[in-house]
């Protein structure tokens, strides 16, 4: 067919008027939809499904236009009407309008349907969600009363929950760090399903007055932001605890979750029955989040506090060991780890005592047979033991990963701290972690894509500056190791570690001068410095002797930086002299 005949036949058919009307009428629709549809609370799923349909319908349309002619004989195809029976029967003038009517309800109706099946479906399930779904995040509860000093309630209460529900083998629980990301953000509960990929969000705002304390929890579908149930309770400050528990077992029921009756005994059974010491202890977890040398010694005074309100407070116990594991091993410069250290084991102890199958108890001991004892075998037996009370603990995973690889275990020690960013995916910790692994490895453009990575939730997260400055070191780019190493030092208040490493930047790079002045630096510091992380700067420097000194001070004193003595590539220039080959031989560290 000819261009010329072509556009008599698309005139002769109809096809330009039904086009045009077409465009009219979808536009019309369209219009009225956007403002219908949110007013019947229709989900924005529909609006896309109908301007979808309606937009695949004009091809249809345009088709049926074509194909078929509307004559006095009935309807036909085009092929076989006069030429002229179209044009001469008023019925024909109409086919416009029939088409693009015809068209328009047929999608019509076929949003209705689907709209209609769906509501059925999602009334059903309203209480509900269906078994399949168990995945939950609990965000930080909102801290709705005017005092700034009642905010260790509100994250105290989420906290615990968190915990509690954790506990769950059926239930996927986004762990705290994660959930906390969006604390004092607008919540859109279907945004926060997919991002964390959860079908259910809990929220919460908690107001105390003096004495009295009131508290409203909503369980969320995250899939169409309908409310599964909601609650508000009104009672005392001693009541905190009660309510905890009485809104775990609320969204465990809604849940549809089956629990063992040794899954609802450990629901409970990891809470006091002392509401001072549930005070006491939420106190001291909100200090010790702080990750602060000043928070770590008041979540010990109120975990302490705790304690003697409730001798047999497990939890307690456990938030006293985790503090003093960190206070004598990650770098926080108040206490030596022969100080420190029997401190934490002595709590995790009496933790275990009063409670077998708490998972964190087990991984805080994990944590003292490691860093102090440099107990391989027995660490790796608790570690394995608090994944199996626990496989949601993310910091298990995350400890675990540091024994795999300081044993030789690269690609055991990567995947557990993959596993540990996979259950807390916007923790810092456990993503910088994955970094540190990757750098124990030698492999530094991962473990720089991954501090990057973290930065970029924080760009003030200071261990993270502290990390990618030394994997720029192994990479060779000393000018970027320089600048992250500076950013490190200057968001602590100059911490000894961090110093140290600039100094073995400086020293790698040739400018031993500046790395000469900072050792000169450390050695004047009244405060604590790590002897290990001194012998890595001497070792930079050519220093071996004073650096082998350095090591032997670290050992006397059980420091927990020896367990990387086989992985440390700062170490690297010591391998070959026989007093480093016996101390890694007196450390245990595994071949």
């Amino acid at each position: 067919m000819d261009p010329a005949t072509f556009l008599t036949e698309l005139k002769r058919r109809k096809v330009y008027r039904v086009a045009v009307a077409y465009a009219i009428v979808a536009w019309l629709l369209i219009q009225a939809a956007s403002i219908l549809f949110p007013t019947f609370e229709a989900p924005l799923w529909v609006m896309k499904i109908f301007v979808t349909a309606v937009i695949l319908g004009f091809p249809v349309a345009l088709i049926l236009a074509w194909v078929f002619e509307l004559t006095p004989q009935g309807i036909r195809r085009s092929e076989q009407a006069a030429p002229r029976e179209s044009t001469i029967c008023k019925a024909g003038r109409n086919w416009t309008a029939i088409i693009v009517a015809g068209v328009l309800l047929t999608v019509a109706a076929g949003i209705v349907v689907f709209w209609r099946s769906n509501i059925l479906r999602l009334e059903n399930r309203r209480s509900e969600i269906s078994p399949a779904s168990h995945a939950i995040v609990v965000l930080p509860f909102e801290n709705a009363s005017d005092d700034p000093n009642t905010e260790y309630l509100a994250e105290g209460i989420s906290e615990t929950l968190i915990n509690s529900l954790s506990e769950l083998r059926n239930l996927r629980v986004i762990a705290r760090a994660t959930a906390f990301q969006y604390k004092g953000k607008q919540v859109d509960p279907e945004r926060i399903g997919r991002e964390l990929r959860v079908r259910a969000v809990v929220t919460g705002r908690v107001r105390q007055v003096q004495d009295a304390l009131s508290i409203q929890v909503d369980l969320i579908d995250a899939t169409n932001g309908t409310q599964l149930w909601g609650q508000s309770y009104d009672g005392k400050l001693s009541d905190a605890l009660a309510v905890k528990q009485a809104i775990a077992r609320e969204v465990t029921g809604k849940l549809k979750l089956r629990l063992s009756g040794e899954e609802e005994r450990r629901l409970m059974q990891r809470d006091t029955v002392n509401a001072a010491a549930y005070q006491f202890y939420l106190k001291g977890r909100y200090f010790w989040n702080q990750r602060t040398a000043d928070g770590l010694e008041k979540g010990i005074n109120y975990f302490r506090k705790a304690i003697e309100a409730d001798p047999g407070y497990a939890l307690a116990y456990v938030g006293l060991a985790d503090s003093y594991n960190f206070l004598g091993a990650f770098g926080i410069a108040i206490l030596s780890p022969d100080e420190a250290m029997p401190k934490a084991k002595s709590a995790a102890l009496k933790a275990l005592e009063v409670d077998d199958s708490l998972s964190e108890a087990h991984a805080s001991l994990a944590f003292v047979e490691l860093y102090y004892e440099w107990d391989w075998a027995g660490a790796e037996k608790s570690f394995r033991r608090a994944i199996e009370l626990n496989p949601n603990y993310a910091p298990a995973y995350q400890w675990y990963s540091h024994l795999l690889m300081s044993g030789g275990r690269t690609s055991d020690a990567i995947s557990a701290a993959k596993r540990a960013a996979e259950i807390d995916p916007l923790s810092l910790p456990a993503v910088m972690n994955v970094g540190w692994q990757y750098h124990w490895a030698r492999e530094y453009d991962s473990a720089v894509e991954h501090l990057r990575r973290v930065l970029q939730i924080n760009p003030n997260f200071e261990q993270a500056h502290w990390a990618l400055g030394l994997a720029y070191v192994g990479q060779a780019k000393m000018e970027e190791a320089v600048a992250e190493l500076q950013k490190a030092i200057a968001l602590s208040g100059g911490n000894s570690v961090y110093v140290a490493g600039l100094g073995d930047a400086y020293a790698s790079g040739g400018n031993k001068a500046e790395a000469i002045r900072l050792r000169s630096q450390l050695e004047q510091k009244t405060t604590y410095v790590s002897p290990y992380w001194m012998a890595t700067l001497q070792a930079a420097l050519g220093e071996q002797d004073l650096a082998l000194v350095s090591l032997e001070k670290a050992f006397t004193e059980r420091n927990g930086g020896l367990i990387w003595l086989g992985a440390d590539p700062r170490m690297d220039s010591l391998r070959s002299d026989p007093r480093f080959a016996a101390l890694v031989e007196r450390v245990g560290v595994p071949p």
